[in-house]
């Protein structure tokens, strides 16, 4: 299939066939091969704005974010009036954590497109990672005025209305996110958090629960629900929910950490001990296993 694609296309432009090569190598995550059939096409055709536009997604796939930022500056530099491309740069920038860079990218693909809904989302990420929440709510807001659709915009409004305190306006916004669409993990999981910072420790069991049931490798999903249960003192659950968290992850000296406290508040102090000095073993430096250690030892009157 690639052949002739190459073949019907070269026989019009040369360059036309390189990137459309370097299109499916880019599809099939071969990257480097990809990056060298559109710097053909861009060395057969320096205006290949095309080329440009995918050579700045290969690089993105590597990582290679310094790369992908100039490819679009130059495609930028062809075509000054094309939104997609300021988009595309904000994106990197802000991967680069380059706030400022990335919300002046997408407030000129605004400018050049007031209907871009993803370039409204994508500033209002990025206001939110400055901490600037009610500029993160108002971009959003925006975004699902263009496109009520988009269950992102819902779950970036929420994470604002949720850092600023206002859990019922998080709550209606993950609500909503989940209708559009019920298969997300992390809006069950977002909405979770915020019923349990409402002490609403049932809804946010709830919550835990189904996140586990679209993401049963997620370690920390047994950790939310963990600790959930603690709050309503149900300690032979939280113990079995921090015990999958280790299965899971057993690298983390947290998960033992975890289930070390719910043994101590059973006064079971050998199980407690023992989940302290695995927790030392994988972070030496862990204050918290370290002193609840301590803590435990005193009890048992060692």
């Amino acid at each position: 299939m690639a052949v002739i694609l190459a073949i019907s296309c070269a026989s019009e432009d040369s360059a036309c066939a390189y990137t459309d090569r370097g299109m499916l190598l880019l599809d099939r995550g071969e990257y480097e091969s990809a990056i060298l059939d559109f710097t053909e096409a861009i060395r057969l055709n320096p205006n290949n704005t095309e080329a440009f536009l995918w050579r700045s997604n290969a690089h993105n796939s590597r990582g290679d974010f310094d790369l992908a930022i100039a490819d679009l500056t130059q495609l930028i530099r062809i075509d000054p009036n094309d939104a997609t491309a300021f988009n595309s740069r904000g994106v990197r920038h802000a991967r680069r954590d380059d706030f400022e860079l990335a919300i002046a990218d997408f407030t000129q693909a605004i400018r050049l497109d007031p209907n871009f809904a993803i370039a409204f989302m994508n500033r209002g990420y990025a206001h939110s990672r400055r901490g600037d929440y009610d500029l993160t709510i108002a971009d959003n807001t925006e975004a699902i005025r263009l496109d009520p659709t988009r269950a992102g915009a819902f779950i970036d409004r929420s994470y604002a209305h949720h850092r600023r305190g206002d859990f019922d306006l998080a709550i209606a916004d993950l609500t909503q996110a989940i209708r559009l669409d019920p298969n997300n993990a992390g809006a069950f999981d977002n909405r979770g958090w915020a019923h349990f910072n409402r002490e609403e420790f049932d809804l946010a069991i709830a919550d835990f629960t189904e996140m586990i049931r679209l993401d049963p490798n997620n370690a920390g999903a047994f950790d939310n629900r963990g600790w959930a249960h603690f709050n309503r003192e149900e300690f032979d659950l939280a113990i079995a929910d921090f015990t999958e968290m280790i299965r899971l992850d057993p690298n983390n000296a947290d998960g033992f950490v975890n289930r070390g406290l719910m043994h101590l508040n059973r006064w079971d102090y050998d199980l407690a001990v023992a989940d302290f000095e695995a927790a030392l073993r994988i972070d030496p430096n862990h204050s918290n296993a370290r002193r609840f250690l301590e803590s435990a030892r005193q009890r048992m009157g060692r």
